[in-house]
């Protein structure tokens, strides 16, 4: 009832389409951005390409956790699964208290009972850029992390490609 109303006109249309994927990960997935997409004042086109709402929006399950199976800061990644029925939701940043709710609900709502969902907050953005200097006005903590097939760690050093 407290969606914007461009968000439940758009949600009534597309309710057959989101009703097959109810219960599934792209089901959430689907409503928690058409939420934002319209609680943030920027509706676009449900079929647009373009879903960006400003909003970082991650899942994480046990079957994400065997792909990274022996990678460094894997307990991390799994204390955040306490068990096989785990599901793990980044998101954020929220621009109120009232819409970080509005997703747990949806979260609550549209999950199976059998699956534990917990929202974890995303608030603070890292962005890497042309005056970043590692070890100057920049660290990299003494995990590593991955991106892609390239792992930067303590001793990386990111320069210019020819």
């Amino acid at each position: 009832r407290e969606w914007p109303e461009s968000a439940r006109r758009e949600y009534l249309a597309r309710a057959p389409e989101l009703y097959k994927m109810r219960g599934t990960r792209a089901g959430v997935r689907e409503i928690i951005e058409l939420y934002l997409r319209h609680a943030s004042g920027e509706a676009a086109s449900p079929n647009s390409e373009d879903t960006t709402t400003g909003h970082r929006l991650f899942f994480l399950d046990r079957s994400d956790i065997d792909q990274i199976r022996g990678s460094t800061g894997v307990d991390v990644f799994e204390s955040l699964l306490p068990n096989d029925r785990s599901l793990a939701i980044f998101c954020g940043p929220f621009e109120s208290e009232r819409h970080q709710q509005a997703v747990e609900t949806i979260v609550a709502t549209e999950t199976p009972a059998h699956i534990d969902a917990t929202v974890h907050t995303l608030d603070e953005e890292c962005i890497l850029g042309k005056d970043t200097l590692l070890g100057l006005n920049s660290k990299l903590g003494t995990q590593s992390f991955s991106l892609g097939d390239a792992t930067l760690g303590k001793d990386s050093y990111l320069g210019a490609s020819d």
